[in-house]
């Protein structure tokens, strides 16, 4: 919960008693979400009204908006991209079940020593936390380490968002939101930890796949980029390197082929926490 001084702030609030009026109650028909064993998203409605709320976060704005044109074509840089987001995904285990997360960059709770022991957050599916809940805690491995450490679960939407937010101590490295609305035809990568049968702990740690963006409705961002079980809560990333989206569900219709869904990275300020100058795309 850094904070650069030289930057333009969005003030952002945790959000732990509020819920979407018009949420819907798990995923919706013929989806399922991605972790390894299926959780079924539960409305929380009423449930989590313990969780701490009305504690402040700052995020620096993305600096220049770039060229539309450069979204549609796998970057140049491809390499590098790939190196960036593997190392900022992470691997969260929770309740005998796996998914992925990736880290952010937020500024300090103002006025507050509660979160001062949490320096380092992470975006992640309220459906891969969901079996920790009670406890209060998940384990972390960062990037392709098997190394663990105890990230605490720090607030969350379990409606139509399906989102979570995570603190940590061990430090994790970050990805920024883009402020670009994606379009469809963008090029997309997806990056996660979905299971197999090929490794010692059956993961395959920051296995990057690509695609394109087919559709979007809402902040809902629709890809093609293949995404598997354990893939939750990983970053969908634009050419740029820019986070356009939480990997969340995927369609298992006999007929559907590679339609996948994630949440647009507006969804972390309509749900788990509350923007003063919200996270908007901008054309």
């Amino acid at each position: 919960m850094k904070k650069d001084e030289t930057s333009p702030e969005l003030v952002i609030r945790h959000r732990g008693t509020q819920y979407l009026s018009d949420g819907r109650s798990g995923a919706p028909g013929g989806i399922v979400a991605l972790s390894i064993v299926l959780a079924t998203v539960v409305g929380s409605v009423g449930i989590f009204l313990a969780l701490n709320s009305g504690q402040e976060y700052v995020v620096s704005e993305t600096e220049t908006e770039p060229r539309n044109s450069l979204l549609y074509k796998q970057p140049e840089d491809l390499e590098q991209i790939i190196a960036v987001t593997r190392k900022a995904t992470v691997t969260i285990y929770c309740d005998g079940q796996t998914g992925s997360g990736w880290g952010i960059e937020l500024a300090d709770v103002p006025n507050s020593k509660e979160d001062d022991n949490y320096p380092f957050e992470i975006v992640t599916n309220h459906h891969v936390v969901e079996g920790c809940l009670s406890e209060g805690w998940v384990s972390v491995a960062v990037g392709q380490s098997t190394s663990k450490f105890r990230a605490k679960i720090w607030g969350w939407e379990g409606d139509e968002a399906d989102i979570a937010l995570l603190v940590s101590s061990t430090p994790v490295p970050t990805l920024k939101p883009t402020k670009v609305a994606p379009k469809t035809g963008h090029w997309v990568m997806a990056v996660g930890s979905p299971g197999s049968w090929a490794t010692n702990d059956g993961l395959l740690r920051g296995n990057v796949t690509f695609g394109n963006v087919t559709n979007i409705f809402d902040t809902t961002v629709v890809t093609d980029a293949a995404v598997n079980y354990g893939n939750s809560g990983g970053p969908l990333v634009n050419a740029l390197g820019e986070v356009v989206g939480t990997n969340s569900w995927v369609e298992l219709k006999d007929q559907a082929d590679n339609i996948a869904y994630a949440q647009g990275t507006p969804v972390l300020c309509k749900s788990i926490i509350r923007c003063d100058a919200t996270i908007e795309w901008t054309d």
